[in-house]
């Protein structure tokens, strides 16, 4: 698939101040989409980036538009996408020098082959506004303590309360909204941590979509999400940049033969990490990402968490289903509910939150209380399957070590600590079903 970016001398939208850009596909039919980004609350809350952070920003949403474009069901394989794009930036030089890096980074994070190419930008991207607009706030540089990722999650709500509990100063919380990701549940949560901490959360949600496109996997959101990171970073001075994750889901281990292979999400990955930190050290911009729960799984995340009494009010307004599109096979008095209660995610976060009392929401399959078919052919129970297979497995270390080593490259003198890691976050699943579960359940996988 060959992407061409166009960018335009005129404004697309004056209240975003951001150039007009279209991403034109090139393959059996051309099609053309606006990219849309809202630049307007960075630049009026923390200042004028320098080029090559605008930079940064432009290709990481050029990244997510290609990416929410291009159905992965045309493929061969169900799957893996091949992509040709060139982007205009201004530091040329700069990004010729690092485009290996940027397309293996991506090429891991989203499974498909990317190669990005650049060309010099000849138009500017952003225009600023006489004034600075009423609704956005303007961010205190100088007495930020630190920029966390707040995606509306549990995990990241959990973080954003470690550093602000851990600091003295503001906390910068980095949002992402599109078309087909609203901003809710990332509201509820900055309602609950204003409250908690007044005056120190400072929430910069951003806008950034294409009109149009109907992929739903968008691996690469993380990638964007890490660019706006990234300018907040540097723009405070705090390079140190938040992206909370339990380890669980970081490194995603395969819970059965099926989901080995890029299948598997790499949001967090140790290794998708580690070369994002290369490529922002290649290009010169003094930020690099941090994940305080790499080695903590979801149930440690909560129970660890300083402030219980944040956590316990906002925890049920967190959201992380990874498949909230089945709300159309669940019953009427449940089609509000924010979870499906049956995908990976979901499965970790009620075996967390099972740990300190919270397993009390509603969600669309309930998996414990036998309200669904296991062995039958609805999606809803595919997930739920493979992981009854993963507790039941009873793998050992070592087993885990190389079934972690085949699923993505990770540091070989902590691989037993991964390892461990697993075999904690499997105990943890066991023992909310074994507390939970239908009893015909439980017999039938051996739970007990």
């Amino acid at each position: 698939m060959i992407v061409e970016v166009k960018t335009d001398c005129r404004r697309s939208q004056a209240r975003r101040c951001f150039s007009k850009t279209t991403l034109v596909l090139h393959g059996s039919e051309t099609c053309e989409a606006d990219l849309g980004l809202d630049v307007k609350q960075l630049v009026y809350s923390l200042g004028r980036p320098a080029p090559v952070e605008l930079d940064l920003l432009f290709v990481s949403a050029c990244a997510y538009g290609v990416d929410r474009l291009v159905p992965r069901s045309d493929t061969e394989d169900n799957w893996t996408r091949q992509f040709d794009v060139e982007i205009p930036v201004h530091e040329l030089d700069r990004w010729q020098n690092v485009s290996s890096s940027l397309n293996t980074c991506l090429s891991f994070l989203t499974g498909d082959q990317w190669r990005i190419s650049f060309r010099s930008r000849g138009t500017r991207m952003w225009w600023p506004m006489k004034r600075r607009p009423r609704s956005v706030r303007r961010v205190p540089v100088l007495h930020v303590s630190g920029v966390s990722l707040l995606s509306g999650g549990l995990d990241s709500l959990a973080g954003v309360i470690r550093e602000a509990e851990f600091s003295d100063g503001a906390i910068v919380c980095v949002g992402h909204h599109d078309h087909g990701h609203d901003n809710s549940s990332q509201d509820r949560l900055l309602a609950h941590l204003g409250r908690g901490f007044p005056g120190r959360i400072h929430p910069l949600q951003v806008y950034c979509g294409v009109n149009g496109g109907s992929e739903t996997s968008l691996r690469s959101r993380s990638f964007l999400f890490l660019g706006l990171g990234a300018y907040c970073a540097t723009r405070t001075g705090k390079p140190e940049m938040v992206m909370p994750e339990n380890g669980m889901i970081a490194l995603n281990p395969p819970l059965s033969p099926a989901r080995r292979g890029s299948c598997s999400t790499r949001t967090a990955h140790p290794h998708f990490i580690g070369l994002y930190n290369t490529l922002l050290s290649e290009l010169g911009i003094r930020a690099h990402i941090v994940n305080p729960y790499e080695f903590m799984t979801k149930g440690e995340v909560v129970a660890n968490c300083p402030r219980q009494d944040i956590l316990s009010a906002a925890a049920l307004d967190s959201v992380s289903c990874g498949k909230t599109g089945r709300f159309r096979t669940w019953s009427t008095r449940k089609r509000n509910v924010r979870g499906c209660g049956s995908c990976v995610p979901c499965l970790y976060r009620r075996a967390s939150l099972h740990g300190i009392g919270l397993d009390t929401e509603l969600y669309g399959d309930d998996v414990c209380s036998g309200e669904i078919d296991i062995d039958s052919k609805r999606k809803c129970t595919f997930d739920f399957r493979d992981m009854l297979t993963f507790l039941r497995s009873d793998a050992d270390i070592g087993v885990i070590e190389r079934e972690l080593i085949a699923a993505g490259p990770l540091n070989v003198s902590r691989l037993s600590e991964y390892a461990d890691l697993v075999i904690r976050g499997r105990a943890e699943v066991k023992h909310w079903l074994e507390d939970t579960a239908d009893p015909a359940l439980r017999r039938q996988w051996r739970l007990t």
